[in-house]
């Protein structure tokens, strides 16, 4: 035995001093930049496709509460227009269109309008996310705090939490009043995932609120992203058939569910 441990040692060692010179393993490359890729993506009329679900549960059991879909145009600088179609299945389906600082609502939910008139303009520099996920990676710098946050990363996939201060923070934003201070307290934790090229292509998001004597209330919000890059061109509805909120008494002061500002 002792023979042929020392002789498949000697075939060992000759293999060693005649095999070619081994090739140092060629270093491994650097995952990509998710914040550097998003702002590379920011190109006028470039832009990506967008899907989201969300739906919350409480005490009394789980609410469906709709979804959302559409495609998201970008500028120099950021998000410059959207459009989307939201389907909630209490209120039904509802449109949203931004473009060029202006936002238009389906005025469906408005009534007494004037014949053959279909849309609301509401202008002003508004905050504009094109998105109800509130961690919102089109904004590079909530993108960029929410990755260094993360707890967990791992295979392009970034585990994290952070407070809604925290965020509002992020995008420049104060939270007022007794709101503000109970939204201020709430903890958003998330999963962001990045695809090969480093830009995001799933956000899960979850929160819990506490209503006290009504107990909590869990709120999930999951978006995908995708068509990164695809040609994209926003119009504003035809002229005839709006009209700007301001004069209306019945149009609401602010767009539903989206509000926003692009960021360039």
């Amino acid at each position: 035995m002792k023979r042929i441990i020392a002789g498949v040692a000697a075939a060992a060692a000759s293999l060693l001093l005649f095999a070619a010179p081994a090739q140092a393993a060629p270093a491994r490359a650097a995952a990509p930049d998710p914040v550097a890729a998003l702002k590379k993506a920011y190109a006028e009329g470039r832009g990506v496709k967008i899907k989201e679900s969300s739906y919350s549960s409480s005490m009394f059991g789980k609410d469906a509460s709709g979804t959302s879909r559409g495609v998201v145009g970008f500028g120099p600088r950021g998000v410059s227009a959207y459009d989307i179609v939201q389907r909630d299945p209490t209120l039904g389906r509802s449109h949203l269109i931004h473009v060029k600082g202006d936002t238009y609502a389906d005025a469906k939910w408005v009534g007494d309008l004037p014949e053959g008139i279909k849309w609301v303009k509401y202008s002003g520099e508004r905050p504009v996310a094109a998105t109800i996920q509130p961690i919102n990676i089109f904004d590079a710098k909530v993108l960029r705090g929410a990755l260094a946050k993360a707890k967990l990363v791992k295979g392009g996939e970034y585990r994290g939490s952070m407070s809604f201060k925290q965020l509002a923070t992020l995008s420049g934003q104060k939270l007022k009043g007794d709101l503000g201070k109970f939204m201020s307290k709430i903890k958003v934790s998330y999963r962001i995932f990045t695809g090969r090229s480093g830009l995001v292509s799933r956000v899960r998001s979850e929160m819990t609120m506490d209503f006290g004597l009504l107990g909590n209330l869990r709120s999930v919000v999951d978006s995908q992203y995708y068509e990164w890059g695809l040609k994209v061109k926003i119009q504003a509805p035809p002229k005839d058939e709006v009209i700007d909120a301001k004069d209306l008494n019945s149009a609401p002061a602010d767009p539903p569910a989206y509000e926003v500002v692009p960021t360039q």
